[in-house]
């Protein structure tokens, strides 16, 4: 219920078929007495039934009400425990929305927490915290201060502020040493209820012994197992570190036939993946993205990965087909997964350059594909055209955002052409011509950053000449090194940095400039490759000098 209160879209939208004449008839004056008249002598299934309806008016017209609220009151003090525990789920409701109609009975719902019955106090605490959402009410801090104090049964305390910390995880944040305690408590259901605090409040520091406290609680019940992966995926944002040994668990939790579990564990591993790249290699994730509860879940640990550890994943046609799912958000992360991963090897991106070509003529994916493709360096003019777009809009803070990403990734021998193409825009605007001064200052900076960094360590790749080769040099290079651009009439041309290219591969020398650029794996194997397929041409060279 009080995720629909918070959410302005859910609004009360529907029919009302048992009471509907009751609720046409309860706008109109004479209809008052007839309430009135139920809830002193009606029956227990008829106070029932009006407080259904009023449940529905509370949230979509709570201002109908307000000449029955001292009717309503007189509910809070009926003898049937359910009479009493409506009433003040329809109180918080009203107060939520309209302050001003309950603030003249705040003692008469802080007297239920002394109610006999633990669903009414509940219900009385909940009450009490969604009034306090209302930006009219000014001693909020104060009312669930009383509230919290008030509650002696640790059952019942911590059920409460497990519900306060759903809607007012701030204050709740005042707790925490209070609630900490009850983490080593020896009932489940009280644990399950502080991880689902610790979760809600998720913006707090925690130190190592804590983490463990937490950590350990996922070796135990499904049920604490579940709750523990989403405390750790709220508070490993900031907490990040001290959450490093879950890592094994959680992947552990993935064989679960339970798909809460999974889902939390798989958003607990996106953020967690940064610590430990190396642990989620070969790690399966396609059975996940078919099942729909999960596929959302396990978008986010992939695309994580793709930043972090690229070679980590084991990429099928799943994947691929993804492109096409009917949820833009699944579309646009599938996107930016392929993009990452064909920044590491264009292949992944070769593999369905037309259907992420496709997506440049949707609005909401365009950006996305853009990025993918500059990624992978694919440039034509389509791409540009939705750069120059974003360029010739950036009032919305979203195009600056994307403008910067282009640039970061934006193929450095290509930023001249790039830049001179931003520059024949003229905007009218003074706010954008700023703006676009801005983003060349930005190319400018990422050609600057390019000079100094072509060179490793001082050391330049050395020319190399074919000895008995008299003819003209030949360049070889790897598509993958070359930007694709496509000319006016349609052809293509590959272009490549001369800088970044040697005129042959002769012999062993070949093998040192291995050794000096031997930064990682994936650029020896790229060099190694280089030097097996220069070699070939080498043997022909010599084969046609010979004859």
């Amino acid at each position: 219920m009080m995720k629909k209160l918070l959410n302005s879209q859910e609004r009360f939208e529907h029919p009302i078929s048992q009471n509907s004449n009751f609720l046409t008839d309860l706008t109109m004056h004479h209809s008052i007495s007839k309430f009135k008249s139920a809830v002193i002598g009606g029956d227990f299934k008829v106070k029932l039934s009006l407080l259904n309806s009023l449940s529905l008016i509370s949230i979509s017209n709570p201002q109908i009400l307000k000449e029955i609220m001292p009717d309503i009151i007189v509910l809070l003090d009926d003898k049937d425990w359910r009479i009493r525990k409506n009433t003040l789920d329809i109180i918080g409701n009203i107060g939520f929305i309209k302050f001003d109609m309950v603030k003249n009975y705040i003692k008469n719902i802080l007297c239920k927490l002394e109610d006999p019955n633990p669903g009414v106090v509940c219900s009385a605490a909940y009450s009490i915290t969604k009034i306090t959402l209302n930006p009219q009410c000014k001693n909020k801090s104060k009312l669930i201060d009383y509230t919290i104090k008030k509650i002696t049964n640790k059952y019942l305390l911590v059920e409460i502020i497990k519900n306060i910390s759903e809607v007012q995880p701030n204050i709740v944040k005042n707790y925490l040493n209070e609630i900490l305690k009850f983490l080593d408590d020896d009932s489940d259901v009280i644990k399950i209820n502080v991880l689902k605090i610790l979760g809600n409040i998720e913006d707090i520091n925690l130190n190592k012994e804590i983490a463990y406290n937490i950590i350990k609680n996922l070796n135990v019940s499904l049920e604490l197992r579940k709750y523990c992966a989403y405390a750790i995926w709220k508070l490993s944002k900031k907490n990040t570190e001290y959450f490093k040994d879950s890592i094994g668990p959680l992947i552990n939790n993935l064989n679960s036939n339970d798909d809460m579990l999974k889902s939390y564990s798989l958003l607990a591993l996106g953020r967690l993946c940064y610590l430990e790249p190396k642990k989620f290699e070969g790690l399966k994730l396609d059975e996940l993205l078919n099942n729909d509860d999960v596929k959302k879940s396990a978008i986010y640990l992939l695309h994580n990965l793709s930043i972090v550890n690229p070679s980590a994943i084991l990429i099928s046609d799943k994947i691929y087909h993804l492109l096409n799912d009917n949820d833009n958000w699944v579309v646009k992360n599938t996107i930016r997964i392929i993009g990452n991963l064909g920044l590491y090897n264009q292949k992944y991106l070769t593999k369905c350059l037309d259907l992420v070509k496709e997506k440049l003529n949707n609005s909401e994916l365009c950006h996305e594909a853009t990025l993918a493709l500059i990624k992978g360096r694919y440039i034509d003019k389509k791409v540009l055209n939705v750069i120059l777009n974003a360029v010739r809009n950036l009032n919305d803070a979203n195009n600056m955002r994307f403008l910067k990403e282009v640039i970061e990734y934006y193929p450095s021998e290509l930023l001249d052409g790039l830049y001179a193409e931003i520059k024949k825009l003229n905007p009218s605007n003074h706010n954008k011509n700023m703006n676009i001064l801005d983003i060349l200052s930005l190319i400018d900076e990422k050609k600057k950053e390019f000079i100094q960094n072509s060179n490793v360590d001082g050391i330049k790749r050395p020319e190399i000449k074919i000895e008995g080769y008299d003819g003209p040099p030949v360049i070889v290079a790897l598509k993958s090194e070359c930007v694709e651009v496509e000319l006016e009439d349609g052809k293509k041309v590959y272009i490549l940095p001369k800088d970044s290219c040697m005129e042959t591969p002769l012999s062993n020398e070949l093998l040192n400039i291995v050794e000096i650029y031997n930064k990682n794996e994936a650029e020896v194997y790229k060099l190694s490759h280089e030097i097996m397929i220069k070699s070939l041409i080498e043997d022909i060279l010599r084969d046609r000098q010979q004859k």
